[in-house]
């Protein structure tokens, strides 16, 4: 990529890792219900327990993802302070569009099972597009829209600048908070509406 090792390792080593991270939330998420049919149709708690409980585990498998991420520092020496402090604003920002992708997603998936298919591969060519394994100033002429039109690139800049010592751009906080309050205003009133559904549909 033309870059010393020193730079393009620490930037190669966040992106996949949080690229693995929201992967998980989409994958998993569209999965919430379906892979809980037994307890959903013999359990009344609310349908959200089952969102929350694949957000908790893709944080532990984060968690884990992330030693891999502090050799990388050691290595480096990359000093992440103090601009990690924004890891924990950025982080939450994460956790709520998964939860909303996972409701909007979830109840999709238990209606047409076919999504089921379409979404892994939808999320494999995304990898591919998004700057993890290049930078996104290296993007030019009409790849440009690979960064400008990618909501996983806004998501991933978010909590990479934090994690590489730097202060994301106001630009990446504004679409990143626009897409949040934006897919929330969808997703909450269809769940609203079909979420007594659920239990029928699985």
């Amino acid at each position: 990529m033309g870059r010393p090792m020193s730079e393009y390792v620490p930037h190669l080593v966040t992106g996949y890792m949080i690229w693995a991270f929201l992967q998980a939330l989409v994958i998993e998420g569209k999965d919430s219900f379906v892979s809980n049919a037994a307890a959903i149709r013999e359990i009344a708690v609310p349908k959200t327990v089952y969102v929350y409980k694949a957000l908790w585990k893709n944080l532990i498998i984060l968690a884990f993802n992330s030693l891999v991420y502090v050799a990388a520092l050691a290595i480096f020496q990359v000093w992440p302070f103090p601009g990690i402090v924004l890891l924990l604003p950025a982080l939450a920002l994460v956790l709520l569009n998964g939860i909303w992708v996972a409701l909007l997603l979830g109840l999709i998936n238990v209606r047409y099972r076919d999504l089921g298919q379409l979404v892994p591969n939808a999320m494999r060519l995304a990898f591919f597009v998004t700057p993890i394994l290049w930078f996104p100033e290296d993007a030019t002429g009409i790849r440009t829209i690979f960064v400008d039109f990618n909501p996983f690139y806004y998501f991933i800049e978010v909590l990479r600048a934090p994690l590489l010592g730097q202060a994301p751009h106001s630009l990446i906080w504004f679409v990143t908070i626009a897409i949040t309050l934006l897919g929330w205003g969808i997703a909450v009133p269809i769940y609203a509406h079909w979420r007594r559904r659920i239990a029928f549909w699985v």
